[in-house]
């Protein structure tokens, strides 16, 4: 596979919790182009590295290391690469108050209504059925897509997504990913997906680049999944595997 373009690079980047527990400890990569998938346990530092490039660790938790993008060295509470993020909680994304129609004219900008209607039937959703409702109304699958149409819709660079199919089922997590690598692929050498997930079989046959973190550290990293062996891998496959039999 041939070398993708950085988009971003991390230097030591670390996060220390009140009462000095390192959640995200001496992480050294860089970001490239395309789709990268960052697998764990529960607790190794996937989603701070996701707030850290968002610009959203709280100020009583502190900083280290650096962020650079384009030679320039990102700083405390700024998007890197004015980076979009999609939490893993949709309700706290969304304004309750806001109707849906305005909430993606405002995430739209300057595209056409089509051209958002077209990107929410690609996710499953009927645009006029949508628009006048507001997020209350909606079940959390629905609300979940919704915020990741303006996610996509606002994103230039960076989009960030924190567990994007946890609350859809398999044909609308398939919808959803279709819809992430279109924009990924509308500008593959300056876009870059960096996503949290748990959902395996869905995301390593899409992914560009697999990260493997454990106790903050990225522990393992590959272009290819089948080339995965750490331990700290083959522990979280054991894992998920029986989640699934239990399922």
């Amino acid at each position: 596979m041939a070398k993708l373009r950085s988009i971003l690079e991390l230097d030591e980047a670390g996060v220390e919790a009140p009462g000095g527990r390192r959640v995200l400890d001496g992480v050294s990569a860089g970001i490239e182009a395309g789709i990268t998938v960052l697998m764990g346990r529960s607790g190794a530092g996937k989603s701070t590295l996701l707030r850290n490039l968002a610009g959203r660790i709280p100020r009583s938790w502190k900083r280290s290391g650096h962020v650079w993008c384009d030679g320039r060295r990102v700083l405390a509470g700024e998007r890197a690469a004015d980076a979009v993020l999609v939490p893993q909680e949709a309700q706290s994304g969304l304004d309750p108050r806001m109707p849906i129609g305005r909430l993606l004219r405002w995430a739209g900008g300057e595209r056409s209504r089509d051209t958002v209607d077209e990107l929410l039937a690609q996710l499953g959703l009927d645009a006029a059925a949508l628009r006048p409702m507001r997020a209350t109304a909606l079940s959390g699958g629905m609300r979940h897509r919704v915020l990741l149409a303006c996610g996509l819709l606002r994103a230039e660079r960076l989009l960030l997504l924190d567990e994007p199919t946890a609350a859809l089922d398999t044909e609308n997590g398939e919808r959803l990913m279709d819809a992430v690598a279109s924009w990924a692929n509308q500008d593959a050498a300056h876009r870059a997906v960096v996503l949290v997930s748990h959902d395996l079989p869905l995301m390593l046959p899409r992914a560009d680049d697999c990260w493997v973190m454990a106790g903050g550290r990225l522990v393992e990293r590959s272009p290819d999944p089948a080339a995965l062996s750490s331990p700290e891998f083959r522990a979280l496959e054991r894992a998920l595997e029986t989640v699934a039999w239990q399922g």
